[in-house]
């Protein structure tokens, strides 16, 4: 399997990576409007409706932006956060509650899980935000 990565952007202003294969693809955290998202995918020959799954390192704003969880939650795309980021999504986002209820919501522990054929496991690392802060093998 070859693997693709590609950062969209890691700016103050917002964050978020793609990784791919010939099957699928994965985002790691959502921090850029929809429309950009979507351009920065379409010239990948990718689509937000295709996304297997998003992972959330953490709630800050330029990791996760409103109208993108809406968006992803539009798509029917599945969200992954740790069970301490859960919470604060849920309180923050009214698209959190929706995909929460829709079983688009999906939280991690320390056990590996899948976003399509794609094997995850969350790790916490250091960092001021609420519910924690997780990278990803």
């Amino acid at each position: 399997m070859d693997l693709n990565i590609r950062v969209l952007g890691s700016t103050s202003s917002g964050n978020c990576t793609v990784i791919w294969d010939s099957s699928s693809a994965i985002m790691i955290d959502c921090g850029f409007s929809p429309r950009y998202t979507s351009q920065n995918l379409e010239a990948l020959d990718l689509d937000i409706s295709s996304l297997s799954g998003v992972l959330i390192t953490h709630t800050h704003s330029d990791h996760v932006k409103r109208s993108m969880l809406k968006k992803l939650v539009k798509e029917q795309v599945p969200v992954f956060c740790h069970d301490g980021i859960r919470e604060g999504l849920v309180n923050q986002y009214r698209s959190m509650r929706k995909a929460r209820d829709l079983g688009l919501l999906r939280t991690f522990g320390k056990e590996e899980f899948l976003s399509g054929p794609f094997r995850v496991r969350g790790f916490e690392v250091p960092h001021d935000s609420t519910g924690g802060c997780f990278g990803f093998n």
